[in-house]
């Protein structure tokens, strides 16, 4: 049975949200420092299916979207 989904916040440096990016993703804290490439004030979204199991992955959204910056990049 699916649960209704939940929206949580994480304000953090660069190293320990790629720490906890890496832990959510399942990928070792070298890979995801190497993958995310996450700033300071960077918007990264995950999506985590309210359904128990082995089908239930987590979705990477957005990474890193600066685009709430001047001449800041988004993440498409």
């Amino acid at each position: 049975e699916a649960k209704a989904p939940r929206t949580v916040a994480l304000f953090s440096p660069g190293g320990s949200s790629c720490a906890a990016m890496g832990h959510i993703l399942g990928l070792p804290f070298p890979y995801a420092i190497a993958l995310l490439h996450i700033d300071f004030t960077g918007i990264t979204a995950v999506r985590l299916d309210g359904r128990a199991g082995i089908g239930a992955l987590p979705q990477l959204k957005c990474s890193n979207d600066t685009g709430h910056l001047r001449g800041g990049k988004r993440d498409g």
